[in-house]
């Protein structure tokens, strides 16, 4: 069993090493997100590789500094992964001195462990696989500190969401659900990882297999490699990046609410601009002439409905004439003339505004 764990591990850091290779030397799409991506990569291949060679104590002994840096760019996981996320939500994201502090962890860590085995060598070594509480507060403190920057990133990617759902027509979900995946992923393994440290710690065997774990690592790197070939985009950043809407500081007065909800609800009946699938509200702005951010007040504050929900309300009723008008079209030639542009978003809309999927509905007619 542990020849097959050293094996899985090893499959997994050489997946690691490949993609995180490919994307610092990938010059094409967002180079910023490859890079960070990257280093997310790079250091989870470093941290596993030379976990794989300190099975060896004799190998600890002899190389004590570089165990100490692998323990340390653990902490450079959870930033790496944070940045990323950021640069693929924001195409006008870039990198400021302030980030570096991000990096303060991973450098206090670096020190003080390095310090531990120059000043008091034996007992430093000692100290890196002891269960002593310091020893277990400091090694708590970098799961805590990976699974903290996740929790943060998907926070982010929900609030992102939301404001995508306020400027765009359409969410280019593939890559939403990327980020996601990788995020999630990372948590589970982590939380899993946690868990089972705190049980050696507390004289508890191993709750989750570690094989198990490794096992889970290995499957995810195959799933990093699968998506980044099947779909190598994901890599290239999510198109709908945008800044943060802001509505003009003065309120709009009753009746200009009332003119602004008349303009935008004709145009959408008579000109029909939500068959654009691309559609977006600075584009819908320069169609009725209005600002963008008077359209999101007013859909906000009076019809409480964001921008995407409200263009896919008036798709939604395009499909629905379309399946009375015509029984001989496809649900799917359907959606796509009323202006979708996924079979998932569609359905997820229809259900959403008519309660039963459009096959459902047409059983009905």
């Amino acid at each position: 069993m542990k020849n097959l764990t050293i094996l899985l591990k090893s499959a997994a850091v050489l997946q690691f090493l490949i993609v995180g290779i490919f994307l610092l030397t990938n010059k094409k799409g967002n180079r910023l997100a490859n890079r960070l991506l990257a280093i997310f990569l790079l250091a989870k291949a470093f941290c596993w590789g030379e976990g794989i060679l300190a099975e060896d104590w004799e190998y600890i002994l002899s190389h004590p500094f570089l165990q100490v840096f692998a323990l340390s760019t653990d902490l450079l996981l959870g930033p790496s992964l944070y940045l990323y996320a950021k640069s693929l939500m924001y195409q006008d994201y870039r990198l400021k001195l302030a980030h570096f502090l991000h990096t303060l962890p991973f450098l206090l860590y670096l020190l003080l462990l390095s310090g531990a085995l120059l000043f008091a060598p034996p007992k430093g070594i000692d100290l890196l696989f002891s269960n002593t509480l310091p020893t277990t507060l400091i090694y708590s403190a970098t799961y805590l500190h990976f699974i903290t920057y996740s929790v943060l990133c998907l926070f982010d990617l929900g609030f992102y969401k939301r404001k995508l759902k306020s400027a765009y027509s359409s969410i280019d979900a593939s890559k939403l659900s990327w980020l996601f995946l990788l995020v999630s992923g990372f948590i589970v393994i982590w939380l899993a990882a946690y868990i089972n440290y705190l049980g050696i710690i507390f004289k508890f065997s191993a709750i989750i297999p570690w094989e198990v774990i490794i096992f889970l690592v290995f499957l995810f790197a195959n799933i990093i490699v699968f998506r980044g070939l099947k779909q190598p985009e994901l890599f290239s950043g999510i198109v709908n990046g945008c800044t943060d809407p802001k509505y003009a500081k003065t309120p709009l007065s009753d009746e200009k609410k009332k003119v602004v909800i008349k303009a935008i609800t004709s145009c959408m009946q008579q000109e029909k601009p939500y068959l654009n699938p691309a559609m977006t509200l600075d584009d819908f702005s320069r169609i009725t002439a209005i600002p963008a951010h008077h359209i999101s007040q007013v859909l906000n504050t009076e019809l409480r409905r964001n921008f995407f929900d409200f263009v896919n309300g008036y798709r939604i009723e395009e499909c629905k004439s379309s399946l009375k008008d015509n029984s001989d079209r496809t649900v799917l030639q359907v959606l796509y003339e009323s202006g979708f542009n996924s079979k998932a978003s569609f359905h997820r809309a229809f259900k959403k505004h008519t309660g039963m999927t459009p096959s459902q509905f047409r059983n009905t007619l």
